[in-house]
């Protein structure tokens, strides 16, 4: 996914590249409905961005995307927060990527993982979303806060996990 140095945040190429990625998603369950598809990566570009909420079809409604199965679940719409008292804690975090010159904000939330509707049902792989974060590093998080480190990212993880399954 490009860098918004080389394709700007309006372009319409941005929502091109959300409309190809949802043609891979469709490609897939066509061939098996209940695939189990996991999407993550630095997209440059946040869960309300057009390419992601629209044209990839990425929801931050997780009861929606269980009842309308082509529907992606983006867990990341939660990661908006400016602060973080004790990460342990926090409901939200301040996003994946660090911008010191932001001019509404310097942390965007451009590292995310999206998910099939089959991880939020009544399957045997479920996501576990108080696991799926930003993850905050104190000595790396100031790296990606000094504007002569490299790394302008922070990491993200998740969790699925097997369950049992009732009569079956």
């Amino acid at each position: 996914w490009p860098s918004r140095l080389n394709l700007p945040q309006r372009d319409p190429g941005r929502e091109i590249l959300g409309t190809r990625l949802r043609d891979h998603v469709d490609a897939i369950r066509k061939s098996k409905a209940d695939a189990k598809i996991i999407l993550l990566g630095d997209y440059n570009d946040e869960p309300f961005d057009a390419a992601i909420a629209d044209n990839l079809m990425a929801t931050r409604d997780r009861a929606l995307a269980e009842r309308r199965k082509h529907l992606l679940y983006n867990p990341f719409w939660r990661h908006f927060s400016s602060t973080i008292e004790d990460a342990a804690d926090s409901l939200g975090d301040h996003g994946s990527y660090f911008h010191k010159a932001g001019e509404s904000t310097q942390w965007r939330t451009f590292d995310q993982m999206i998910f099939s509707s089959s991880f939020l049902g009544s399957t045997h792989w479920q996501l576990v979303e108080r696991s799926t974060r930003v993850l905050d590093i104190p000595a790396y998080t100031a790296l990606v806060k000094t504007a002569k480190s490299c790394f302008d990212h922070l990491p993200i993880i998740g969790q699925i996990q097997r369950r049992t399954l009732e009569n079956g």
